[in-house]
């Protein structure tokens, strides 16, 4: 559905509409509380002292993620020897 504006503008795709509303983000938000709780009975351990030990690199808007071997996104091309190899 179209908002007025993009309708009297003749836009044929609106992107003028509420994405999270205050029922959403506390739906999110306990659901992220609740996942968080069950990582701590899970591992014995916090996440925030998981993530703060790790030498994995997860920032997405690191430029060359895919090439950095200590990144989450790092892709082994099928064709290097020497990565498949070790």
């Amino acid at each position: 559905m179209r908002c007025s504006r993009c309708i009297t503008s003749n836009k044929e795709n609106c992107y003028h509409h509420q994405v999270c509303n205050t029922i959403t983000l506390e739906t999110v938000l306990a659901d992220l509380e609740d996942s968080l709780a069950e990582f701590l009975s899970k591992y014995g351990k916090h996440y925030e002292e998981v993530m703060s030990k790790t030498k994995l690199s997860y920032d997405h808007t690191m430029a060359n993620h895919h090439s950095c071997v200590t990144h989450i996104d790092y892709v082994i091309l099928w064709n290097d020897p020497q990565k498949i190899g070790s």
